[in-house]
C-alpha cells in the first residue's frame, strides 16, 4: 500500500447525520422565529385594535362631555338673559315712575319759586310803603305796652313776696324754719299764719372751684300774708347788711352772707341783671329795685337824677350815649 494512498472514509453514517442535524436545527430555529413574529404581529394587531376602540371610547366620550358642557353653559346664558332682560325692565319702570316724580317736584318748586317771588315782591312794596311802615311801627309800640302792662300785673301779684338768696340748701331742709330763724336775726318774729308759702325755686345751677364742682343754692321764695310785713323784713334786710347764715339751725356749713330783695317776674329779674352789667361796665354807682320798678342813678351827688329803667331798649339809652329821651320818674 502506497503512502500517498489515503485510507477511505465512510461519511454515510456519522458525519452526514451530523451535517443533517445541523440543517434540521437552523431550520427550526428559523420556524420558531417566523412563528415568535406572527404570534407578535397577532398580538400587534390586537392591542391596535384595543387602542383604537379606546380612541373612539374617548373622542366619543370627548365629544358627549363637551356637548354637555355646552348645553348648561347655552343653559346658564338663557337664563342669565332672561333674568338680566327682566332687571333692565325693572330698572327701566323705576326710572320712568323717578323721571315723573322728578318732573312733578320741579314744577312744584317752580309754583314755589313764582309764589316765592310774589310774596318778595308783595312784602317789599308793603315795606316801603310809608303808611305799612307807620302802622307796624305802631302795632309794635301797642304789643311793647301790652308786654309791660302785662308784666306790671304780674309783678303786683308778687308784692307780699321775698327772694332770699345766699341760703345753702341741704337734703331734708324746712324753708319755713329757716326763714323763720332769718326773721328773728332781723328783729322780727313770724309766725306760721304770716308765711302763706315758701320754696326754693329755680334750676339747680353748679360751680367750679379749685376743691371741685358745687350746686349753687336756689332762692327761697317767700310769700307773705301781709304787705306789710314785707316792707318791713325788706327794711330791716337794708339795715342788716352783715346778714349771714350763721345761728340760723342750718348744719355744719361755712358761713354765707343772706340778701334779701323783693321778688320780680322773669322779665324784670332778667331786665335788672343787664342793667347791673351795663352800669358795672360803664362806671354807674348805684342800680336797684323798688315796688318792682328799676332804677339807677350814676352818683350820689344831689344832681344826678334817677332813671326808669322800663325795657332793654332804655338799657342802651340809660347806659350808652342817648340818656336824653330817657324819662325821669
Amino acid at each position: 500500500m502506497s503512502i500517498c494512498d489515503e485510507p477511505q472514509r465512510d461519511y454515510s453514517s456519522s458525519d452526514v447525520s451530523g451535517e443533517a442535524f445541523g440543517m434540521r436545527k437552523g431550520v427550526t430555529t428559523d420556524l420558531n422565529i417566523e412563528a415568535l413574529g406572527r404570534l407578535l404581529d397577532s398580538k400587534l394587531v390586537d392591542v391596535k385594535r384595543d387602542l383604537h376602540r379606546i380612541e373612539n371610547k374617548l373622542s366619543t366620550t370627548k365629544q358627549d362631555i363637551f356637548n354637555e358642557i355646552n348645553k348648561e353653559f347655552n343653559r346658564v346664558i338663557d337664563t342669565l338673559k332672561v333674568e338680566f332682560t327682566q332687571t333692565t325692565d325693572l330698572l327701566s319702570d323705576q326710572i320712568k315712575d323717578l323721571q315723573v316724580e322728578l318732573s312733578t317736584v320741579n314744577k312744584k318748586m317752580q309754583n314755589l319759586e313764582e309764589e316765592n317771588c310774589r310774596l318778595s315782591a308783595e312784602l317789599t312794596a308793603v315795606k316801603t310803603n310809608p303808611t305799612t311802615i307807620h302802622n307796624i311801627t305802631k302795632l309794635e309800640d301797642i304789643v311793647d305796652q301790652m308786654r309791660l302792662e302785662l308784666n306790671d300785673r304780674d309783678q303786683a301779684l308778687l308784692q307780699n313776696d321775698v327772694e332770699i338768696t345766699g341760703v345753702p340748701e341741704q337734703p331734708g331742709e324746712s324753708p319755713l324754719h329757716i326763714t323763720k330763724a332769718i326773721s328773728l336775726k332781723l328783729g322780727m318774729e313770724l309766725e306760721e299764719r304770716d308765711v302763706i308759702s315758701v320754696d326754693r325755686v329755680g334750676q339747680v345751677r353748679t360751680t367750679s372751684s379749685a376743691d371741685g364742682t358745687r350746686s349753687r343754692p336756689r332762692p327761697l321764695a317767700v310769700r307773705l300774708s301781709r304787705r306789710t310785713l314785707r316792707d318791713d323784713m325788706l327794711r330791716n334786710a337794708r339795715v342788716r347788711r352783715d346778714l349771714d347764715t350763721r345761728d340760723i339751725g342750718l348744719a355744719e356749713h361755712t358761713p354765707s352772707r343772706i340778701f334779701i330783695n323783693e321778688r320780680l317776674t322773669k322779665i324784670n329779674r332778667q331786665l335788672f341783671w343787664k342793667a347791673r352789667q351795663a352800669a358795672n361796665a360803664t362806671g354807674w354807682k348805684f342800680v336797684w329795685t323798688r315796688e318792682g320798678r328799676i332804677y339807677a342813678k350814676q352818683t350820689d351827688s344831689f344832681d344826678s337824677k334817677r332813671l326808669r329803667i322800663h325795657d332793654e331798649k332804655e338799657v342802651e339809652r340809660v347806659f350808652g350815649t342817648d340818656r336824653t329821651s330817657t324819662n325821669n320818674k
